[in-house]
């Protein structure tokens, strides 16, 4: 991981995954939450786009303190290190993962078929989950406002999910498909 300088384009400082808190932490995506720290999707299985990840960490890179979450089946994944089981019992790995546009949640979608959809909030350690319907969760879509957060449903739905419940609020047809590979979200 690499802290840049945006205007003068430099790296400022490099972080080793070895030295991401006190167990190392290998993060593969890094999102800036409100707070200044950063959500580290971590724990690959695998194959990324098949078998998901295994959780993820919130890292404040000034003092090295993380703090890891996982879901049930992830967590054995996680090789020993210490974590926060979250997002219930059924959900698998995690397939999709995004944050809210005020960036206070991170929002996290299951790679397996249970389609558990869940909402981590960075400020109180709290989640909100449900179990979508849609199956396996590649790509989750949110509104600008976090209003709405959308999930492509295979072959041709778009299913819109309240922002702040998890609850279903629309189902609708798409022109085409919604595969990964038609590109659609």
């Amino acid at each position: 991981m690499y802290q840049i300088d945006p205007i003068g384009m430099k790296v400022v400082r490099r972080f080793q995954a070895s030295g991401i808190g006190p167990y190392g932490f290998a993060g593969y995506v890094a999102l800036v939450m409100a707070d200044g720290r950063l959500a580290l999707l971590g724990g690959q299985g695998g194959i990324p786009g098949v078998d998901g990840y295994a959780g993820f960490a919130l890292w404040n890179p000034s003092d090295n303190s993380i703090s890891v979450y996982a879901s049930n089946y992830g967590a054995g994944e996680l090789g020993g290190i210490p974590f926060t089981q979250i997002c219930g019992q059924s959900m698998g790995n995690i397939g999709a993962y995004t944050r809210t546009p005020d960036r206070t949640k991170v929002v996290i979608g299951s790679i397996f078929s249970d389609g558990t959809l869940c909402e981590f909030d960075e400020a109180t350690a709290t989640n909100n989950f449900v179990s979508s319907g849609v199956g396996f969760i590649e790509r989750i879509t949110i509104s600008p406002d976090g209003k709405w957060i959308v999930l492509p449903e295979y072959p041709g739905q778009a299913v819109v999910f309240s922002g702040d419940t998890l609850s279903q609020a629309e189902q609708f047809s798409v022109a085409g498909n919604a595969s990964w590979a038609a590109g659609f979200l």
